[in-house]
């Protein structure tokens, strides 16, 4: 069925009862159109016919998509879905999407009938039924598994396979598709259990779920299996998020990834695991994971066990705070931590966690003063700034910042010199009011000396104190390994070259011969070079950039004011 927007191909589909685990494609629903739409899905299903957590949109290239929950005056006799979210799905150029269904709860059997209907948001609905025959348990053809065994497979120069295997019931013959490509043909019985290597195209693009469907047919009845891999690239790579908007991502260490998400339903924290096909649904938020009123744009730490949302907004010039919530996973409570803080109310400041203490550089106070202070705490409520710190008659140096700065990126960075492991704090970049000029230095201090701003070598003769793109729009940094498994500190920054558009990068800080450390006074600096680590990266111009390393994998997203994107960048080493 064809309207002037999306063409919609109709799937019947017959499936047997006592499979739930059975996938059916419904439909595949392709934007004919010239450019980019946004349009409202609904699905209409039978009460008690599916599990609702279940109901997929699987979306290839722009959408990958799930449901937002039953909505009010459903079909009498049906529950009614909102595909995608409230403002609709986005269909790219030419894109086709593949609505399916698993987990089929219908306890007889029978013919059913579901409902779809499309169309612009707030305009009139376009809509279609759709049949499916649900069959006696002893009426159709039996697949006793389908599985992949590996849930992700990252493209590399060597190419890797997408290992299948299946074992169906004595009669059945099987197709096998990948999307709607036929892998393998039907051609006789294929009822032993069997393994099939597919190779994922190379040029695949930006990282998705790649279904791969098994069809057994027998005495002319057919159901078919569905399990999905992801398939990533070696390199940069985006993901959908079903959360919402990425508003900070934190590693826990090497462990455990958090990701606290905004959507219409709110702000919260959740659990993601890259190594599986799945980064989470909005069904997986960690449980009381609920974030505080006003702190989802807050920065946060992984310190103590517990995350750490610290202060205002990263990028809301209007959200100021001096408010410290934290979150316990294990005792899944949150605990407000603010009683007794004497540091001035913020936002655009930079928080991190390093050398057993939570640290705080920065920012702008409610008067639109751009501030040079530093804080750290030991055990998440006592804070001590420069003032706490002479006062105990430790060295106070490294308590002010080397100038006023909003908007920066830190990360605390050890540095092995003369055999002995020196502790630093980095900061780079960041502007000096929230709409100002940007900076272009990076500076580091020894956790009892000064700052000492560090200078690039771009060559032997060009000198620079930034990589020479220009000035850093947003910046985050976070520490990898390299190739040889030594730590690195990684800048991941967004620049604005002269007469040219944006251009963003992930750079490592190299270079660490002792010999390249120069020590000057209690002021530590370096001389480094920048080595471009990875191609360019694709995304919007930043207001603030953050980073966190998890295994083999950096993860990267953009913070803005007034603007959420869905979607997640990462790194692939």
């Amino acid at each position: 069925m064809a309207d002037d927007t999306l063409d919609v191909n109709i799937s019947s589909q017959e499936v047997r009862m006592g499979a739930p685990e059975t996938s059916i494609v419904l439909v595949d629903i392709t934007n004919t159109k010239t450019s980019d739409v946004a349009e409202v899905l609904y699905l209409s299903i039978p009460l008690g016919f599916v599990d609702q957590k279940h109901v997929s949109l699987i979306g290839f290239g722009p959408a990958a998509l799930a449901p937002s929950g039953p909505l009010a005056h459903p079909p009498a006799g049906m529950t009614r879905y909102q595909l995608g979210s409230a403002r609709g799905v986005a269909f790219g150029k030419g894109a086709t999407i593949t609505l399916h269904l698993s987990h089929i709860t219908a306890v007889a059997a029978g013919s059913y009938t579901m409902q779809l209907q499309w169309g612009p948001r707030g305009g009139d609905l376009k809509t279609v039924d759709l049949n499916i025959s649900v069959l006696g348990a002893d009426d159709a053809p039996k697949i006793e598994y389908f599985t992949a065994k590996n849930s992700v497979v990252t493209l590399r120069t060597s190419r890797m396979p997408v290992e299948l295997s299946w074992k169906t019931s004595p009669k059945s013959v099987v197709e096998l598709y990948r999307l709607n490509t036929l892998l393998l043909p039907k051609s006789g019985s294929r009822s032993a259990p069997t393994t099939q290597n597919d190779y994922p195209d190379t040029d695949y693009g930006d990282a998705g779920l790649q279904p791969y469907r098994l069809e057994a047919t027998e005495d002319g009845k057919t159901i078919s299996r569905t399990i999905f891999v992801r398939v990533q690239n070696s390199g940069w790579n985006k993901i959908a998020c079903d959360q919402g908007a990425p508003m900070n991502i934190l590693s826990d260490g090497g462990n455990r990834l958090y990701g606290i998400f905004n959507s219409f339903k709110g702000s919260a924290i959740y659990p993601l695991d890259p190594s599986t096909g799945s980064m989470g649904t909005q069904d997986q938020m960690c449980p009381n994971g609920a974030v505080p009123d006003a702190m989802e744009k807050s920065p946060a730490a992984f310190f103590q066990n517990k995350i750490f949302l610290v202060g205002g907004s990263q990028v809301d010039a209007s959200s100021f705070s001096n408010q410290v919530h934290s979150y316990d996973p294990k005792t899944r409570k949150w605990e407000d931590q603010s009683e007794g803080i004497t540091w001035p109310a913020r936002m655009g400041h930079a928080i991190t966690a390093y050398a057993n203490r939570l640290w705080l550089t920065g920012g702008v106070d409610e008067n639109g003063n751009t501030l040079d202070d530093v804080y750290f705490t030991t055990d998440g409520k006592t804070w001590l700034g420069a003032k706490e710190v002479k006062a105990q008659g430790l060295p106070e140096r490294f308590m002010t910042l080397p100038h006023e700065m909003c908007f920066h990126a830190m990360q605390g960075y050890s540095v092995v010199a003369g055999g002995q492991c020196i502790e630093a704090l980095w900061v780079y970049g960041g502007l000096n009011t929230p709409f100002g000029s940007p900076y272009t230095s990076m500076w580091s201090t020894r956790l009892t000396g000064g700052w000492g701003e560090m200078k690039f070598f771009i060559s032997t003769s060009v000198q620079s104190p930034d990589p020479g793109f220009g000035d850093p729009f947003g910046a985050a940094m976070t520490t990898a390994q390299n190739e040889s498994k030594e730590e690195e500190l990684r800048v991941i920054a967004t620049y604005q070259p002269k007469n040219a558009d944006l251009n963003s990068g992930m750079y490592s800080l190299q270079g660490m011969n002792p010999a390249n450390l120069v020590k000057n006074g209690d002021n530590l600096s370096k001389q480094a070079v920048w080595a471009i680590k990875s191609s360019t990266m694709s995304t919007a111009q930043p207001f603030r950039l953050c980073a966190a390393t998890f295994g083999n994998y950096i993860f990267v997203q953009s913070i803005l004011s007034d603007l959420a994107t869905d979607t997640l960048t990462f790194h692939v080493t």
